[in-house]
């Protein structure tokens, strides 16, 4: 007599689906940085031949008219949460430090200001039931470097975007402001390199 293996019940794998997609939702960000044209403004940024210490961060701008003030102060501030992030997790700059009007600049400094003009926050229903990159957030912006003399040195573009779960669709994990700490991250591995005068593309 053959016995005839008993199938589980699909409903009693849903509690591991659910892990699986939780244990795996940060995979559905993805970066791009590239380097900003001369009509960009500064021109495209090159290795630097400087010695460079220190990462001062100056204005941050979020030119985006659907997000308001208080929000936009908030996305700033996670911006400047994710680079200062990156640099201790890496041991980057010597120094990351706000820029103020006491601020002394020193020859081993270097300025960062960016404008931060698209702000998509996506429609969590499509990256919950379709997925496949439908309803993506994202987050687009120009970073600009200064020296102590308040020359140019180049900028780039760097945009952030998050499909929703584990990037195939799924709950929610990443809230905008969190999507804007990985573009503060983003930008200050991109400084890095630039200052260990590496290409950034």
């Amino acid at each position: 007599m053959h016995h005839s293996k008993s199938l589980t019940p699909l409903w009693r794998l849903l509690p591991l689906l659910v892990a699986v997609t939780v244990l795996t939702g940060c995979a559905g960000t993805f970066g791009e940085v590239k380097p900003l044209s001369t009509s960009g403004g500064g021109g495209p940024v090159t290795p630097t031949a400087r010695h460079v210490t220190s990462l001062l961060i100056g204005e941050i701008k979020i030119t985006d008219a659907r997000i308001a003030k208080p929000e936009a102060e908030t996305f700033a501030f996670a911006v400047r949460r994710g680079i200062a992030n990156w640099n201790l997790a890496h041991h980057g700059f010597n120094a990351v430090a706000d820029l103020t009007a006491t601020t002394a600049l020193s020859p081993g400094s270097v300025v960062l200001t960016a404008t931060i003009h698209e702000v998509e926050k996506g429609n969590l229903a499509l990256r919950m039931l379709v997925g496949m990159g439908a309803g993506q957030a994202s987050i687009v912006g120009d970073f600009k470097f200064g020296d102590d003399a308040g020359n140019s040195l180049g900028g780039f573009t760097a945009r952030r975007s998050y499909l929703g779960g584990a990037g195939a669709g799924g709950a929610d994990l990443l809230t905008t402001e969190e999507l804007f700490v990985r573009l503060g991250e983003e930008v200050a591995e991109s400084a890095d390199k630039w200052a260990r005068g590496e290409k950034v593309q």
